[in-house]
């Protein structure tokens, strides 16, 4: 199963009509819906209700615009912001916004162009050929306290 912020663009969440926003709710009240609908309708933990919601609040500072009259290239001034940091806070920030503007407001034009960077996983120690050789000759030293192992 895919996490949220993961799976592919939808018009709302698991077939609910994506949320209307009127021109008269304010940022607050649009904030306090998005929470409730991370935890009833998207079952995330605290931590991540929190995090999405932290993320939300900044871009809506950012651009201090109406929800409903916002585009792809203030997304993208937002998440421009992040240039130079982890490519996880991008990742995050990322994720949030598409919660966000695909699952529950349901304005899938805005974040669908944006992908997730890719996550270079770079081993902390390798060990080098008379390292691996000693290993490996301590091991076939004991073989025969081990009976499973055998070179």
């Amino acid at each position: 199963m895919l996490r949220a912020g993961f799976e592919p663009a939808t018009t709302g969440s698991k077939g609910r009509n994506p949320l209307e926003v009127s021109t008269t709710s304010s940022n607050q009240e649009l904030l306090e819906k998005f929470k409730e609908f991370c935890i009833i309708d998207l079952q995330l933990s605290d931590r991540t209700v929190e995090s999405h919601l932290s993320y939300i609040k900044r871009f809506l500072n950012f651009l201090n615009k109406p929800v409903n009259s916002l585009t792809v290239e203030d997304v993208r001034g937002f998440l421009a912001t992040f240039k130079g940091k982890s490519s996880s806070t991008y990742a995050n920030a990322l994720k949030a916004l598409k919660v966000f503007f695909r699952d529950f407001i349901g304005k899938v034009e805005l974040v669908q162009s944006f992908k997730f960077p890719h996550k270079t996983i770079t081993p902390k120690y390798v060990p080098t050929k008379d390292e691996l050789r000693k290993f490996y000759e301590a091991l076939s030293k004991e073989s025969g306290s081990l009976p499973w192992f055998s070179i």
